[in-house]
């Protein structure tokens, strides 16, 4: 049985010699045509044991099968990407040739133009939606289908590129990339969620650059000296690295919260160095730098352990995800205790040394 296609092709013809040949059932050594299913963008011939894919000559806003090269591609991709879930009813891409004498044929010699899709043809009525229609779909059929979509979840591989926005652009662009659906000019842009959370981290990366300047500028205030406000800035901004690794080591996203925690270890960090730089500025008064360096250590281990641990254990929930709600904040506690962990010895080892060096170099 044939049916006549409701749409028309880009031009008069492009595919006409490729449908009749098809249509007539000696392509597939039937003795009777098959039959023809017909979507905007692909004409399906049904025999008894198979059904063949023809990608239709035709340029949309969305996809271009305008050539025989691009509509090889695109059934080569269909292929692919379907053979994961179905490997036995997706079987091989054929060329459609033309020999010297002229005659059409699937595979065979000549010069190839156009492409077909082989597939096992299942039987009519076996779509879900049918079976629903037929009252036919009964819990075991749904736990089947649920296990089987689990397992193959289970065993795609996790992209990540930093943040769970970029993982959505990534997979989404490989889509358009590998299937070749835009048309040459055509581009897209995400927008919505994704363009609200970019708007968001530009933001935020202002906020933490500004930060940045403001302390500086109150350092040099308060010290009156260029080197001081390096080092503790300095100091404040290596304990920031921490944050990548321990959001990496534990699995969650780079996200906003998390650069919010980002730009508060800026702030608690400097208020850790401020506490030992203030005291080591009083001790060198009156001894050796490095006697100062000592002492101020020291002096401010017991207050500064205490504020750290004091801020770990208050934030270790929120970390853990214990609680209702508490994912949403964990990034921002993670960023803030692994900032800490590391501004810790930094205050009490790294800058004891700097300290020492750049004013015994100021004493010379």
């Amino acid at each position: 049985m044939m049916t006549s296609s409701p749409f028309s092709e880009p031009a008069p013809g492009a595919q006409t010699e490729v449908l009749a040949f098809l249509e007539s059932g000696a392509a597939f050594g039937l003795k009777s045509p098959p039959r023809r299913i017909d979507t905007h963008a692909a004409v399906v011939f049904l025999c008894p044991d198979r059904a063949w894919k023809l990608k239709r000559a035709v340029r949309l806003p969305y996809l271009d099968f305008s050539t025989p090269a691009l509509r090889g591609i695109a059934l080569e991709a269909e292929l692919s990407l379907n053979r994961r879930t179905a490997p036995t009813l997706y079987r091989a891409v054929h060329p459609i040739r033309r020999g010297k004498t002229g005659r059409l044929s699937i595979g065979g010699t000549g010069e190839t133009i156009d492409w077909l899709l082989e597939m096992t043809r299942f039987p009519d009525g076996a779509l879900l939606d049918e079976m629903a229609a037929g009252g036919q779909i009964d819990d075991a059929l749904l736990l089947r289908l649920a296990d089987r979509v689990q397992r193959f979840h289970a065993t795609e591989p996790i992209v990540r590129t930093g943040t769970a926005a970029d993982d959505f652009r990534t997979v989404v662009e490989a889509a358009l990339d590998r299937l070749g659906t835009l048309a040459p000019g055509i581009r897209y842009e995400l927008g919505g969620l994704y363009q609200q959370q970019q708007i968001a981290f530009a933001g935020l990366l202002k906020v933490f650059g500004a930060a940045l300047i403001a302390e500086f500028a109150l350092l040099l205030i308060l010290y009156r000296r260029f080197w001081l406000p390096v080092i503790i800035i300095g100091c404040s901004l290596l304990s920031t690295t921490a944050v990548f690794t321990a959001l990496w080591a534990s699995g969650v996203d780079l996200n906003i919260t998390a650069l919010m925690g980002m730009t508060m270890i800026i702030g608690i960090g400097t208020e850790m160095a401020i506490f030992y730089v203030s005291e080591f500025e009083d001790l060198a008064r009156h001894m050796p730098p490095a006697e100062a360096a000592r002492a101020a250590s020291r002096n401010r281990l017991r207050p500064i352990t205490m504020t750290t641990l004091a801020a770990i254990f208050t934030l270790l929930p929120l970390a853990l995800a214990i609680g209702q709600g508490s994912g949403i904040q964990q990034p921002l506690a993670i960023a803030i205790i692994a900032g800490l962990l590391l501004q810790y010895p930094l205050v009490l080892l790294a800058m004891p040394v700097l300290l020492r060096l750049t004013t015994e170099r100021r004493a010379t």
